[in-house]
């Protein structure tokens, strides 16, 4: 499942889990999407702070080509989607989805599952309308600020179009 790029980091600034302290106490969104990409244990990780690896470095989420910090955010993403989509060679059964064709059309997207995968539909759609782990707190999409257009361009400069695409975005 990926996230339109725009929708998934103004979210994604707003739960920055396992990022290092610079990235997590960023709340300019100019600032968040050109900063150089690190990941730390802690807490979010399950990491304790009488643990050794407390707030080390998890050097597993660097670029696995250069072995380097990934240059922003969008690196990131790229690299993340990259690999997911190498499943594909090894599993029988692949589908990519966007996360907006999920949650605006959740019955469509269960309907077309089973028929993809000759799965029998064997009971009637219920639609989630709580937030997960919320209760009944019920689930209202976000609305995010609108982005500078110098930002705009930054990210479209920084993203790979063609994985953008492969994906089903541009």
């Amino acid at each position: 499942i990926t996230r339109d790029i725009i929708e998934w980091l103004q979210s994604f600034i707003q739960s920055t889990y396992h990022a290092s302290e610079p990235i997590r106490s960023c709340k300019n969104f100019s600032e968040f999407i050109r900063h150089e990409w690190s990941c730390i244990y802690d807490e979010t990780f399950g990491i304790k702070p009488l643990n050794k690896l407390y707030k080390k470095e998890m050097m597993n989420e660097r670029d696995p080509v250069t072995k380097k910090r990934f240059k922003n955010v969008m690196k990131l993403r790229t690299s993340k989607i990259q690999h997911s989509l190498l499943i594909e060679d090894f599993v029988e059964n692949f589908v990519h989805v966007r996360y907006e064709d999920v949650r605006d059309e959740p019955e469509l997207f269960i309907e077309t599952i089973c028929r993809m995968f000759q799965i029998p539909k064997n009971v009637e759609f219920t639609p989630i309308v709580h937030v997960k782990g919320r209760g009944t707190i019920k689930y209202v999409r976000k609305t995010y600020p609108e982005i500078k257009e110098e930002d705009l361009k930054y990210i479209i400069s920084e993203m790979d179009e063609d994985i953008e695409k492969k994906i089903g975005y541009m």
